[in-house]
């Protein structure tokens, strides 16, 4: 689940330090200081395994937020491998010990986003990313195929929140080596593709996700807009004027009002994009681009507008509020990748246990 606010609080001279960590002179830990934080980060582990996720983050959050203050990123790179060292030892004997592993980095870069350490949050990034790689090359089953999909996709959705980048589509593309049918990866493909202008590859995927049987409104309306976009305009009408009369998410239902009347417009079929305009409208009376939409409309039909121009269209501030649908329509599906990460969670929690077990071991044969 996200977090509006931070798990852990900081003193305010701490994002200042960790900020100039990326122009500091770095510096390597010391023999010692690297046996101190691999016994540190082991503690934080076993922490993990009797405290749950919340205390071992802060546990976490302190011990490489400390070598960034006083190493650097050359200081943070050691610690990451100091970190996969032990993953790698881990996943010797069983690869799903390192799934609470990658939930506790996850959550850690999390708190790192939140509170804008930037040179800490790539660290646990970059950290999460090489967990999964050593999860995908010790796997057995089919089972850890699906996990090893879902945690890339889970990486994908973090880089397409900031663009639809070469970062998510190759996460996204991964994920689908290990599970082609992976609904998330598909839906987060697809709209990379289309965000990036090629549609056709988008309708390709989107058509895959429609044959897994997983598709969703949000997945049909993203079928239909890109088919219109290729010109195959009948059936992403059939499969719009299906969606306004189904359940689905209020944007997606604004949506496919505005396409159905931004459709019959190109085609100069003014009275029913008017048609198309009042029923949206009639159930969406605050949205914005469906007021526009029929005052436009209405100009080229020569109509009495039903109500002032002034009085339909919302308020600025009512119309800011929040995020419109076509803002929406450029993001992923969230509910995807929300579900793909609470399963991982949950696998992850099924671990602890084992993880423990193992944790107790090594530290009995290091004594």
């Amino acid at each position: 689940m996200k977090r509006s606010k931070p798990l852990i609080s900081r003193p305010p001279w701490l994002i200042i330090s960790l900020c100039a960590c990326w122009y500091l002179p770095a510096s390597a830990l010391t023999t010692e200081e690297a046996a101190g934080s691999r016994g540190r980060y082991l503690e934080t582990l076993r922490l993990l395994t009797s405290d749950g996720i919340e205390a071992a983050t802060g546990a976490l959050f302190e011990l490489e937020t400390a070598v960034a203050q006083q190493h650097g990123t050359d200081g943070l790179d050691q610690l990451r491998e100091l970190e996969l060292g032990v993953a790698s030892e881990l996943a010797q004997t069983e690869a799903n010990l390192l799934l609470p592993l990658i939930a506790l980095h996850e959550r850690t870069h999390l708190e790192y986003r939140l509170q804008a350490l930037n040179a800490n949050q790539y660290h646990a990034r970059t950290t999460v990313y090489f967990q999964a790689q050593l999860y995908s090359e010790q796997m057995a089953t089919t089972g850890e195929r699906g996990v090893a999909s879902d945690l890339f996709v889970s990486l994908a959705g973090y880089f397409q929140e900031g663009s639809p980048g070469p970062g998510a589509v190759g996460l996204y593309t991964r994920a689908l080596q290990f599970d082609p049918a992976n609904a998330a990866a598909l839906l987060g493909l697809a709209t990379a593709r289309e965000q990036t202008g090629r549609y056709r590859n988008a309708l390709a995927l989107l058509e895959r996700l429609v044959e897994t049987g997983a598709a969703d409104a949000e997945a049909w309306l993203r079928l239909a807009i890109n088919l219109e976009r290729l010109g195959e305009g009948g059936e992403a009408e059939r499969i719009l004027e299906r969606l306004t009369s189904e359940p689905a998410d209020d944007w997606v239902l604004i949506l496919a009002f505005q396409q159905l009347a931004r459709i019959r417009m190109d085609q100069e079929r003014f009275e029913t994009a008017h048609t198309y305009l009042v029923r949206g409208l009639t159930r969406f009376p605050e949205d914005f681009g469906l007021a526009v939409g029929l005052s436009y409309v209405e100009e080229r039909l020569g109509l009495e507008p039903a109500q002032p121009f002034a009085t339909r269209i919302p308020t600025r501030e009512a119309a800011v509020a929040g995020f419109s649908a076509r803002y929406r329509y450029a993001r992923p599906g969230h509910h995807y990748i929300e579900a793909t990460r609470e399963r991982l969670h949950e696998v992850a929690l099924q671990n602890l246990p084992d993880l423990a077990r193992v944790l107790s071991s090594l530290a009995d044969s290091e004594r």
